[in-house]
C-alpha cells in the first residue's frame, strides 16, 4: 500500500471511529492490515473500534496482536488492559497496566486506570496511592479525584472524601454524580441537614430525571409550606428497600393535614395497603396519562429534608409496617418448628459486582460458623433468580425453603412475623424485617450504605437491627464468627429475642 493511501485510509477510519461508526472504521482498518499485516498502530485502533462495537473477543485478539508487534509501546498495553477489565479479566488487566507503567512511570492515565482496577479488586489503599499519583501528574483529571474520594470513603476518611467530591464539583459544577457522592458522604457522617440538601442533585441523574418528567404538567413541587388541606402526590423512587425505609415519613406528612397519594411499585402495594400515612395509591400509568389530580408532588426521599430530619429525629417507633393478620395466620404452618426460628437471606442483585468493598452478597459456604447450633431451625427466605430453581442442597445450614413460594413482600412480611430472628445481607428484606419490629442481624460490607455509618453495631433508623461489619473487603468470616458467638451465648442464657 502506498504511503499516501495508507495515511488516507487510517485518517478516514479514525474519523469514522470518532463519529460513532466503529464497524465502518473496522472495515477500513482491516483493509490496511491486509496490505500491511501486523501494523501495530492499526491493530491497536482496530481493537478499540471492535470493543466499542461490542465485539469483545475480536477486540482482545487485535489488541493482543498490537502488544506482540510493539511490546515497548505503553499505550498498547494500557489499551489492552482497559478492554480486559471491561470483560472481567482483572488479573491480566492488572499485569498489562503494570507493564505500561514500567514503560512510562509518569503517565497519569495509567496510574488512574490502575487505581480504578485496584478499587474493583477491593484494595482501596493501593487504589488511593495510584490515584494520588495520577493527580500529581495531571491535577485536572477529575475522574481520578472522584475515585480518590470513593477510596477515602471506603477507608472511613469521610472528610478526605468530601474534599475530593467538592473539588470535582468545583471543576464540573453541573455534574450531578459528584454532588450525589458528596451528599451520601455527608449523610454517612450524620450531617443530615447538608446531606439532604445536596441529595436533591439525585433528581438530575438520568434515571430520576426521566421519572420526574412523568409528573403531570401543572402539579408543582412541594417545597415545605403547610400541606394542610392539600393533596400531595408522593413519588416512590430507587429500590424496594429505599421505599420500605422512607415510607415511615408519610404519617408525618398526613399529620400535617395532607391528603397523600402514593405512586408505588406494584410489588409493594399490598404491603403498604394499611399504612396509616397513605390515603390512596396511584399508578405510573395514571401519572403518564395525566389522570391524577393533586396540588403538589414530592419524591419520597426528599421528605426527610423538608421535614428537617436529623439522626435524633428519625421516626423510629417500631413497627411502622404490619403484616396482614389473615395471611399471617394462613402461612403459619410453613414455619412451625420447635426452638429458635431464624430466617436467612444471603444473595441480592449485584449492585456493585466489580467492587468487593461494596459487594453485598455472601456465599452460602461462609455460613459454616453458624452450623450445628442446637435448638435452631433455619429458614431460607432467598428467592430464586427468575426462571431458575433454588438449590439448598449444599448450604451448610440446610435451611427450610420458604423463598421459592413467595409471591410478594406482603407474604414475606407474614412469614417474618413468625420468625424469632432474621440474618440477612443489606437488601430490601433487612428493611422489611426491621420495619416490622423483628430482630435483624445485618451483614454489612466493608464500604457500607450511608444509613449504617462507618462504625458501631446500632443505627438510629431501626432499634431492633444490629450491624455485623466486614473488617476487610470480601471477607465475611469475622462478622459471621461474631454472629455465631452471639447466637451461642444467647441460646445458652435463654435470652429472647436475640437482639
Amino acid at each position: 500500500m502506498e504511503p499516501h493511501a495508507f495515511k488516507d485510509r487510517l485518517t478516514r477510519a479514525i474519523a469514522l471511529q470518532q463519529s460513532g461508526r466503529p464497524m465502518e472504521a473496522v472495515a477500513l482498518f482491516r483493509e490496511v492490515l491486509r496490505a500491511i499485516p501486523g501494523h501495530p498502530l492499526t491493530c491497536y485502533l482496530c481493537g478499540l473500534s471492535l470493543q466499542e462495537a461490542g465485539r469483545a473477543v475480536e477486540a482482545l485478539e487485535m489488541l493482543s496482536r498490537a502488544v506482540v508487534e510493539a511490546p515497548g509501546e505503553p499505550d498498547y498495553h494500557r489499551g489492552l488492559a482497559i478492554v480486559l477489565k471491561k470483560n472481567g479479566k482483572f488479573g491480566p488487566a492488572r499485569e498489562r497496566l503494570r507493564t505500561a507503567l514500567g514503560l512510562d512511570p509518569q503517565h497519569a492515565e495509567t496510574h488512574f486506570h490502575l487505581g480504578d482496577l485496584e478499587m474493583d479488586l477491593g484494595r482501596p489503599e493501593e487504589a488511593a496511592g495510584h490515584l494520588h499519583r495520577a493527580l500529581e501528574l495531571a491535577p485536572g483529571l477529575v475522574e481520578a479525584r472522584v475515585n480518590l474520594g470513593l477510596c477515602h470513603k471506603a477507608l472511613g476518611d469521610l472528610e478526605g472524601a468530601l474534599d475530593c467530591f467538592e473539588a470535582a464539583s468545583a471543576v464540573q459544577p453541573d455534574n450531578p454524580e459528584y454532588h450525589v457522592n458528596r451528599a451520601l458522604t455527608l449523610l454517612m457522617a450524620g450531617r443530615y441537614p447538608e446531606g439532604w440538601q445536596a441529595y436533591e442533585w439525585r433528581l438530575r441523574l438520568p434515571v430520576m430525571a426521566r421519572q420526574m418528567e412523568q409528573v403531570p404538567p401543572g402539579i408543582p413541587r412541594w417545597t415545605g409550606e403547610s400541606p394542610a388541606g392539600k393533596t400531595v402526590l408522593v413519588l416512590s423512587e430507587q429500590g424496594f428497600g429505599d421505599n420500605i425505609n422512607f415510607i415511615r415519613f408519610l404519617p408525618q406528612l398526613a399529620a400535617m393535614g395532607a391528603i397523600t397519594l402514593l405512586e408505588a411499585p406494584d410489588r409493594l402495594r399490598e404491603l403498604f395497603r394499611d399504612h396509616p400515612g397513605i390515603h390512596h395509591f396511584v399508578s405510573r400509568r395514571e401519572m403518564i396519562m395525566g389522570e391524577i389530580r393533586a396540588d403538589c408532588h414530592i419524591p419520597l426521599l426528599s421528605l426527610p429534608g423538608l421535614l428537617h430530619t436529623t439522626p435524633e429525629t428519625i421516626p423510629n417507633r417500631m413497627p411502622y409496617l404490619q403484616a396482614d393478620p389473615a395471611l399471617t395466620a394462613r402461612l403459619a404452618p410453613r414455619v412451625r418448628a420447635a426452638g429458635l426460628k431464624v430466617g436467612l437471606y444471603w444473595e441480592g442483585k449485584p449492585l456493585h459486582a466489580n467492587d468487593p468493598a461494596r459487594r453485598r452478597s455472601c456465599p452460602p459456604a461462609a455460613f459454616v460458623p453458624l452450623a450445628g447450633m442446637p435448638g435452631v431451625t433455619w429458614f431460607s427466605l432467598q428467592t430464586p433468580p427468575e426462571g431458575q430453581a433454588l438449590s439448598l442442597a449444599d448450604h451448610p445450614l440446610q435451611p427450610v425453603d420458604l423463598g421459592s413460594s413467595l409471591e410478594g413482600f406482603h407474604e414475606t412480611a407474614a412469614l417474618l412475623t413468625h420468625l424469632d430472628l432474621l440474618i440477612t445481607i443489606d437488601t430490601a428484606i433487612a428493611h422489611l424485617g426491621a420495619a416490622l419490629g423483628k430482630p435483624v442481624w445485618l451483614l454489612v460490607p466493608f464500604a457500607p450504605d450511608w444509613r449504617w455509618g462507618m462504625a458501631g453495631e446500632t443505627t438510629p433508623w431501626y432499634p431492633t437491627l444490629r450491624l455485623f461489619r466486614q473488617a476487610t473487603p470480601g471477607d465475611w468470616s469475622i462478622p459471621l464468627m461474631t454472629m455465631a458467638k452471639r447466637l451461642r451465648d444467647q441460646l445458652l442464657t435463654g435470652a429472647r429475642p436475640p437482639a
